[in-house]
Formats: C-alpha cells, structure tokens, sequence
C-alpha cells in the first residue's frame, strides 16, 4: 500500500473536516468538548476525532491536488496513485486481512462483507490542544466544600451592644441633636453675604450695603433685605449684625404719600437696584412708575446709578414700604441720604 497517500491524509485531517478517497470512502472530523471520566478519574482535552463514511465516494479533488502539489507530479498521474491505492485496500479487505492507518483507525470487514471502522481514541486532530495530554486527577478525601462555600459570619446582635459602646455613641449624637435645636435652618447666619442668582434682565445692578450709610443714626439699625438678585458692583467691607427689622404695619403706597406733607423732608430712599449701564437704570425706573412710583435716579460716589423707588422721612416707613415692594421687585435695600 502506498505509504504516501495515507500520509497526506493525516496531514489534511488537521486543517479539515472531511478528506475523501475517491471509490473507497471519506474521513470525517467531529468536534469533542474536554471531557472527565469521574471512574478514573480521567480529564480528556477538547478534541476533533475521526469517523469514515463509505457512501462518501466521489473525488473532491481535494486529496488529488495536494498528492500533485506534493510530490510535484501531475494530476491524473496523482489520481491513479489513489486509484490504486484503494483498489489495494479493497482487494486486503476482501481476503479478511486488517488494515490500519497510522494515527488514524483500523479497518475490518464484519460477516456481511461491509466495511467496519474503528477510530484510533488517542489520535487527536484539534490544533488547538496541541500537547496537550489526558492527566489523572484523584479527589480529594475528606474535604467538604460546602463547609467554604456556604461559611456564615457571625455578628453580635443590636441586643448583645457593650453598654460602653452605647455610651460613646450616645456621646457623639447628643451635642449634634442640640446644635440642630439651638441653631434653625432658616436663620441668617447660613446666608451672611451670600449672593444669589435672579432671573432679572438687568442682572448686572451693583449691590450696596447701606449699614455704613446709618450706623452712626440713633433710629433702630435695619437689616438689610437681599431677596435673590444677582451682586455685580462694587460691595463696601461692612461686618452686617444680625438684627431683624422691626414689625411695622404695613401701609399702602397711596396712604403714605398722601399722609406726608409735599415738604417732608427725606432722609431715607428704597433704592431698587444700582447700575454701571445708564439704559439699565433707565429701564427700572420705567417700571417702577407703571407699579405706581415717581422715581429718582440718584449718583453714586463710585459712578453707578441708583434707582430709589421712593422717599420717606423715617426708618419705619421706609422700611414697610420696601416690604411691601419686596414681592415685585428683587434686591431692595435702604439709603440713607
């Protein structure tokens, strides 16, 4: 037999699924998963193992080209090596002989006459388990796993707490429960010199504390009413007491105006907003006087224009009426002349 034919198809089995010898029958290639035979303990790689199909007859020219190409014979020159080669295997197998392929199954003809095959178990033909080999792995005896995975850790329960524990932390939590108590979220102390931002068009109004302006007055001090207008100017360095208006009642505008002599003397504006851009003061006094005001721009030492709503001869009246017009307009504050 042609030791030559049967080394080109071991060498195909390698990078094919089915290499067929044309009149006799073909090879084909099956994929096995790593197995483990837990009996003995065995752990097989993944392999690719042969089977023959005798049905499988015709000439793919796969065997035919790679023999020509080979051996650098011609083509028909290569398909009568085959042809003779299977004519021989024919011929052995008729007179009941066996007939092995290295590497690769034994055949063997049964009572009927048909052809059997059996496949070598230790040929692999899977590139990617190359070297590597089935290894025996006894179990290991008395180890229990579940004893790892399934550990419980163990805590002291909330009845089992140290008293000393409950101590330190009653300790940390009291001083913070006070200092929630003593000091309420709504007072001033968490908004000293905050500036906030305001959806107002004319955002760029310089803001001034008027402390400095009547600190040195023996009426009441008046804070300040920010509301939440954006601060762009200029912001004196004046340390604001946290002191709270006086409870005023609250006149109408109409009321106050009408009361006050035309020769009152003011000492106090309401100024609604102060500004670089003489078009933006311009613009706040057009509002003011559609709410009812007769404005008065007033200048500034440092060049803005401020904008006072209104005039009054006290604190207190000055003061309500910014009260008043606080929920109309944002970042009221009180000049005092």
């Amino acid at each position: 037999m042609n030791s030559f034919v049967e080394i080109a198809i071991r060498s195909l089995l390698f990078s094919h699924d089915c290499v067929i010898i044309p009149g006799f029958g073909g090879f084909i290639l099956n994929y096995v998963p790593a197995t483990i035979d837990k009996s003995s303990g065995m752990f097989f790689p993944p392999a690719r193992r042969v089977s023959f199909n005798r049905n499988l007859t015709h000439n793919d020219g796969l065997l035919a080209g790679t023999i020509s190409r080979d051996k650098e014979i011609g083509y028909q020159e290569a398909m009568d090596m085959i042809g003779q080669f299977a004519a021989d295997l024919r011929r052995r197998l008729s007179k009941g002989e066996e007939v092995a392929f290295d590497l690769i199954g034994l055949f063997r003809t049964n009572r009927e006459g048909s052809i059997q095959f059996e496949p070598d178990v230790n040929a692999n033909y899977n590139p990617g388990s190359y070297g590597l080999e089935p290894i025996r792995c006894e179990p290991v005896s008395g180890y229990d796993v579940r004893k790892r995975v399934m550990k419980v850790k163990h805590e002291a329960s909330p009845s089992h707490i140290p008293l000393s524990r409950l101590l330190v932390r009653a300790a940390v939590a009291i001083p913070v429960l006070i200092a929630l108590v003593a000091v309420p979220l709504k007072t001033d102390i968490f908004g000293t010199r905050l500036e906030r931002s305001s959806m107002n068009p004319l955002a760029k109004a310089e803001f001034e504390h008027n402390r400095a302006a009547i600190e040195q007055s023996s009426l009441p001090e008046v804070q300040q009413v920010i509301g939440t207008g954006t601060v762009t100017g200029e912001v004196p360095a004046v340390t604001q007491p946290e002191t709270t208006v006086p409870e005023v009642t609250v006149t109408e505008a109409s009321e106050t105006t009408s009361a006050e002599p035309e020769t009152m003397q003011v000492n106090f504006y309401v100024i609604a907003g102060s500004f670089k851009s003489a078009d933006n003061a311009a613009a706040m006094a057009g509002r003011l006087k559609t709410m009812g005001y007769t404005p008065e721009l007033l200048e500034a030492p440092n060049g803005f224009t401020r904008v006072a709503a209104m005039g009054f001869a006290d604190i207190e009246t000055a003061s309500a009426e910014m009260r008043r017009l606080a929920p109309s307009v944002e970042g009221l504050w009180i000049l005092r002349k």
